[in-house]
Order: C-alpha cells, then sequence, then structure tokens
C-alpha cells in the first residue's frame, strides 16, 4: 500500500519578509499545506486534481491485493 501526496518535509524559503516582526527573516514555503488548492480549485484558478486519480489507482490495486490475502487464508485455512 502506498500513500499519496506531496512531501510534508520539503520546505523552501522564497523571499524575505519586508515588514513586521518577521522583517528581514526569510519567509518558508511549505507546499504540502496547499496542495488541497490545486486539488479543489479556487474561484480564481482551475482544478488541477493529482491526488484523486492516484488515490483511486491504487484503490483498485489494494482491492485486488486483499481479494488474494482472502483468498489464500481461506485455502489455509481448510
Amino acid at each position: 500500500m502506498t500513500v499519496v501526496g506531496p512531501k510534508m518535509s520539503v520546505a523552501r524559503t522564497r523571499g524575505k519578509w519586508v515588514r513586521g516582526p518577521k522583517a528581514g527573516q526569510p519567509k518558508r514555503q511549505v507546499p504540502y499545506l496547499y496542495a488541497w488548492l490545486l486539488e479543489k480549485g479556487t474561484k480564481r484558478s482551475r482544478t488541477f486534481p493529482f491526488l484523486r486519480p492516484a488515490y483511486e489507482a491504487e484503490d483498485r490495486q489494494f482491492s485486488a491485493a486483499a481479494a488474494r490475502e482472502i483468498t489464500r487464508e481461506l485455502a489455509l485455512a481448510d
């Protein structure tokens, strides 16, 4: 089984804070926090579904593997 989604350990720095208490510090960009905006879309951006097709593909593989295991266990029980 596979977990599909954006990697949580990835973080980049893009630019620096200009005003406020964080002025001068680098801005961190963490992509996994914004994945749902790509998946569902917003009022101003179209959807770009990348998680749903991956979940569906994995679901079919998982169902087939589970059926094989159940059949094997039942065969061993007899």
